[in-house]
C-alpha cells in the first residue's frame, strides 16, 4: 500500500508536470490557435495533459491484465491514472488560460 506521503508527491509531481505539458502546449500550439479562437485554444491546450496520462495509463493496465488475469493490481492502477488525469486538468486549465491571457496571442 502507498503511504500518504508518497500519494502527495505522485499527486504533486502529477501536478507539476502536467503545468509544464500545458505551458509547453500553449506556447507552441495554443498562441498561433489562439488568434482566432481563444476558448477552443485552452480546451486544447488543457486537455494534451490528462488525454495522453489516461492512454499510458489504459495501455499499461492491458498490459498489466494480461500478466495478472486475476490480480486487483490492473483495476486499481487504471483507477489512480484517471484519478490523477482529473487532477491534471483541473491544474492545466487555469495554467492554459494564463499563458493564452498573456500578450501576443491578437485578444
Amino acid at each position: 500500500m502507498v503511504e500518504d506521503s508518497t500519494a502527495l508527491a505522485i499527486l504533486a509531481g502529477a501536478g507539476v508536470a502536467a503545468a509544464l505539458v500545458t505551458a509547453l502546449a500553449s506556447w507552441a500550439i495554443g498562441r498561433p490557435m489562439a488568434r482566432r479562437s481563444r476558448k477552443l485554444a485552452v480546451l486544447v491546450c488543457a486537455s494534451i495533459a490528462p488525454i495522453l496520462t489516461t492512454d499510458v495509463g489504459v495501455i499499461l493496465y492491458r498490459i498489466d491484465s494480461a500478466r495478472y488475469p486475476q490480480s486487483d493490481g490492473p483495476p486499481m492502477a487504471l483507477t489512480g491514472t484517471v484519478m490523477i488525469a482529473m487532477l491534471m486538468l483541473a491544474v492545466t486549465i487555469p495554467v492554459a488560460g494564463w499563458i493564452l491571457r498573456s500578450k501576443g496571442t491578437g485578444r
